[in-house]
């Protein structure tokens, strides 16, 4: 078994890469790179004010994936003549990146759910690490050291337990978020009610979208692709962050449009909206004024304006 996997990446560095393999893996880590630049841009040229558990998940899931993939990318081509180097970057950009990314969900969830109702799921998300990363992270260390035969058989099992455990766990929130999404759609008043059915429904599209790229994840990795299930994975989680500025920027356009409505007067509820420029305030601090003018009243599209 340890023969077989060694030349698959699972231990050590990848045997006979062929051209269209190390192509492929190249321009996986190319645009994974490429996108959290531009994701990095975005992010602190959207929020103001760097504080919140949406501005720092974002964060530290987007800075996760070069290191995830470059980590890959050492250890594949043994560009690096230490192992434990390379492996150790790999483990610390794939906690980032991919508990970063369910903290990105949680976070975002939050925004139109009680904290009360969805606590369960920041329970989720912490014992999925302690079940599904700390295995992984002792049997990958393992396949990589100087005895990888006692690890290995045992790291290929787990490997497809821990990718399908996580991509269970994001569906499960994108999931309720859908739910949570459809509530809100029925809740609607008739302020801006076809801007605000078009922004819901569109929301509900991206996370469709993302539970499909899992699949296609899942899919790599079950046919034994190991090498470009691990660099792929960053590519897909670099456009899952891309997607979360997509949901971001339908919300903010959406509350700037009832914000505008209300201070001309086309809006008979000036109520629903607290009076300030949201052109000017932070989206995280937008959100939780709201909350805390409103006290929670009516599900409302309007608590969608910002990060929690």
């Amino acid at each position: 078994m340890a023969n077989r996997l060694s030349g698959q990446g699972y231990i050590g560095k990848i045997d006979h890469v062929s051209l269209s393999i190390a192509m492929t893996i190249a321009g996986f880590f190319a645009i994974a790179v490429y996108n959290v630049i531009e994701i990095s841009i975005m992010i602190f040229s959207t929020f103001k004010r760097r504080t919140g558990l949406y501005f720092w998940s974002l964060l530290i899931a987007s800075w996760g994936i070069p290191v995830h993939a470059t980590g890959f990318l050492l250890k594949f081509f043994h560009l690096c003549g230490n192992d434990y180097v390379s492996a150790t970057l790999v483990i610390i950009g794939w906690y980032s990146m991919v508990t970063g990314q369910s903290m990105v969900l949680y976070s975002r969830l939050h925004l139109i759910a009680e904290k009360r109702r969805i606590r369960w799921v920041l329970v989720m998300i912490i014992v999925d690490f302690f079940l599904f990363h700390v295995p992984t992270t002792v049997l990958f260390y393992g396949s990589n050291s100087s005895k990888p035969y006692l690890f290995s058989s045992a790291y290929e099992i787990y490997e497809k337990i821990q990718i399908t455990a996580f991509s269970l766990q994001e569906f499960i929130i994108s999931a309720m978020y859908i739910w949570e999404a459809k509530k809100m759609l029925h809740s609607i008043g008739n302020i801006k009610k076809e801007e605000a059915r078009s922004v819901m429904l569109h929301l509900i599209l991206v996370n469709i979208l993302m539970i499909l790229m899992d699949i296609t994840l899942l899919g790599t990795e079950y046919a034994n692709e190991y090498s470009i299930e691990t660099t792929y994975k960053s590519t897909l989680y670099s456009i899952k962050l891309k997607l979360e500025f997509a949901i971001l920027n339908r919300l903010r356009a959406l509350v700037k449009s009832q914000h505008q409505s209300t201070l001309s007067g086309e809006t008979p509820s000036p109520a629903i909206l607290p009076s300030w420029n949201y052109q000017m305030m932070d989206i995280q601090q937008a959100f939780v004024a709201k909350k805390r003018d409103l006290g929670r009243v009516a599900m409302n599209p309007l608590n969608f304006s910002g990060g929690a």
